[in-house]
């Protein structure tokens, strides 16, 4: 009840009292019984805040106290109130400056210097004892507050209360900067009146005043912004760098990274702020570097790479490299280039920009289409494209220089080439890939698509009822079948041209042999039943009887799949038991298989089985059925629950007898056999 009456008390107060528009001594306790009791600007916030040039409140509200003082630190103040609000400057309500100590009952307390522990002591002395309970920190563990007491001490014949409170008093931002080049050097922004660089090169712009020594802000935001330094500020345009905020990790550095593409002479301009809180005022400093920075453009030719370089691409567009990036277009400027086949002015329709990477370096490529396409049989004439020398520019302005009859490079269609594994997907498509993107309309326009591919089913001659380009790969065909696909069908696609599915640059499909499609098994326990990996992330209960152990190692050989396979060793006729983390889905009525791969070590007692537990129904695989020693033969097990649930998957051997056996790529799918 104590703890309930301080608290309410409390709330109280602070409804009582307004610090900064009352007078400190206009309030008087009755002195009739003893109660200890205090309020804070922070009323019952663990929260106590404040910042420099503002001020704290403190008040005494106990009954019976026979004396009280406050204490706190030198360079702090104590104010005289009423006090306005919203003053930037409460300087003229200082008194008695260099005094640490007052008997006031309510002080406010200004401050001059952050400090994340800034004591103001309380001392108190009573004829009876007393406490009192207030909210001390807050405990993010438990996400609540921390309760702490003060509690009277009886010293001679008065009692007598001490208490430290901490408050957490915020600087006033700084902004400081720091500004370096790609290379790690720092730039003197300070005394170095002004810097040149090259139209593209990068500066680093980094915010250190949350790290400034001496100063506990805490900024929490950084802008970077460049602006223009004419006479009159109000002519200067900005560029904005980049904005950050630190997401309350103040050990997070606030760094920019910068390409300068715009010419001309600059200053950078910091905006550090520590964001408006409930208790806090937003606090925010502007920076702007002495530096001039200045932008000239590249000290270079924008010239063609190579007059050996222009190519005619797949689409039937012609792409002439340029050694920097250009502006854009705002008009057509075919007419700035002529392209001749032999001689023989061949108009051009289009001239595009596209800007691009070549090695890392930023350049431009400019995309030509011709009124009349080159065919590959243009590939042994003369053709070349010149360059009249007029409106083209760079990013920094620099014109494109003039060029003549630079060879074309005619683009001549390569066949297409099947890459990579024949795949089946869940959905029963047939994926092949290949080396070029597909045109689809190759397909559309084709007589017979299918033409060319032939696929075998299970001995016989499968049928094709679908054929198209694969909707996220242009590289990919998906195949489906008349007759479906089942899991335990063994299909393979082969194909003999000519066809008339094309690339995009219209090269067709080179011959390939028959490839046997890699089956989807839908497989329930995906990758764990691979056994790579560590055998804690997916299974548990190795070696649960005697010596028996179980542990994820491959035989002499190697393993079935991968470089591990599940280890079953019991020497002394002890279990070995493995058990999955992870738990499977089945359906009651529904049919199921187990798929797996064998290794019998010379040694096994062949007469003893193990066994494969799902769902509380235990499947023999009796070794004795086949008996091939070291080596991989795979098996199945087929079995059908009789109820719907969830359950691990065991593999346990089974005692008494030696035991030597490995297991490996294991899946369990719905049983699919095709009638």
């Amino acid at each position: 009840m104590k703890n309930i009456k301080n608290i309410v008390k409390l709330f109280f107060l602070l409804t009582l009292v307004v610090f900064t528009s009352c007078d400190q001594n206009d309030y008087e306790v009755p002195e009739s019984f003893t109660d200890l009791s205090i309020a804070l600007t922070s009323g019952a916030s663990s929260a106590r805040e404040a910042e420099v040039n503002r001020f704290f409140s403190l008040m005494d509200m106990s009954a019976g106290a026979v004396k009280h003082e406050w204490r706190i630190p030198k360079g702090s103040f104590f104010l005289k109130g009423p006090i306005p609000n919203n003053l930037t400057n409460h300087d003229e309500y200082i008194i008695n400056a260099g005094d640490t100590i007052s008997s006031d009952k309510t002080v406010h307390v200004l401050f001059k210097k952050g400090d994340t522990a800034t004591v103001i002591q309380y001392y108190g002395e009573f004829n009876d004892s007393t406490s009192f309970i207030y909210n001390s920190f807050w405990d993010s563990s438990i996400n609540a507050n921390v309760e702490d007491t003060i509690k009277t001490i009886k010293i001679g014949d008065k009692w007598v209360a001490e208490h430290n409170f901490i408050l957490d008093v915020y600087d006033t931002v700084v902004a400081a900067a720091e500004l370096r080049l790609t290379d790690g050097t720092v730039i003197d922004h300070v005394d170095t009146p002004s810097m040149t660089f090259t139209f593209g090169d990068t500066l680093v712009f980094e915010d250190l005043s949350n790290f400034l020594p001496n100063n506990n802000a805490r900024p929490d935001e950084s802008r970077w912004r460049l602006h223009t330094i004419e006479d009159n500020e109000e002519d200067w345009t900005y560029r904005t760098i980049g904005t950050q905020t630190r997401d309350g990790d103040m050990e997070k550095l606030l760094i920019e990274e910068y390409p300068l593409m715009q010419l001309g002479s600059f200053r950078a301009e910091l905006t550090a702020t520590r964001a408006r809180t409930e208790t806090l005022r937003q606090s925010q400093d502007i920076y702007e570097t002495p530096m001039i920075i200045n932008v000239v453009p590249v000290a270079e030719n924008l010239e063609i790479i190579s007059t050996e370089a222009v190519v005619e691409s797949d689409s039937d567009v012609i792409l002439i490299p340029i050694n920097y990036r250009l502006k854009a277009f705002t008009e057509n400027l075919a007419g700035n280039f002529t392209v001749k086949v032999d001689g023989t002015v061949r108009p051009v329709a289009t001239a595009a920009n596209q800007n691009a990477q070549l090695e890392g370096k930023r350049i431009a490529k400019i995309a030509l289409t011709l009124e009349t396409p080159l065919v590959p049989s243009d590939a042994s004439k003369t053709i070349t494209v010149s360059y009249s020398g007029t409106k083209i520019v760079s990013l920094d302005d620099r014109p494109l220089q003039a060029f003549s009859d630079a060879p074309i490079t005619v683009y001549v269609p390569q066949p297409i080439i099947q890459t990579g594994a024949i795949m089946e997907t869940s959905d029963d498509k047939i994926q092949i890939g290949f080396d070029q993107a597909i045109d689809p309309t190759s397909l559309v326009n084709a007589t017979d698509a299918k033409a060319g591919f032939v696929i075998g089913l299970n001995g016989g001659v499968g049928t094709i009822a679908t054929i198209a380009v694969n909707s996220s790969d242009s590289k990919i065909l998906d195949i489906t079948l008349v007759e479906g696909v089942f899991r335990n069908d063994v299909i393979t696609v082969a194909y003999t041209g000519p066809g008339e599915i094309a690339s995009v640059g219209g090269g067709i499909i080179s011959d390939f042999a028959a490839k046997t499609v890699v089956m989807n098994q839908d497989d329930f326990l995906g990758t764990i039943g691979d056994f790579e990996g560590v055998f804690a992330d997916n299974y548990t209960n190795a070696g649960t009887n005697g010596t028996g152990t179980a542990t994820l190692e491959a035989p002499t050989g190697g393993a079935s799949k991968g470089t591990q396979a599940l280890h079953l060793f019991s020497p002394d006729g002890s279990k070995a038991v493995v058990n999955s983390i992870a738990k499977i889905s089945f359906v009651s009525g529904t049919s199921y298989t187990i798929k797996f791969k064998r290794y019998i070590a010379t040694g096994t007692d062949v007469s003893k089985f193990s066994k494969f537990i799902l769902g509380g129904k235990t499947f023999n695989d009796n070794y004795n059925n086949t008996i091939m020693l070291d080596q991989w033969v795979e098996y199945s097990i087929d079995f059908i629950p009789t109820s719907d649930g969830e359950s691990t998957f065991k593999v346990q051997t089974i005692p008494a007898g030696d035991c030597n056996v490995y297991y490996d790529d294991i899946t369990i799918a719905l049983t699919e056999t095709r009638i």
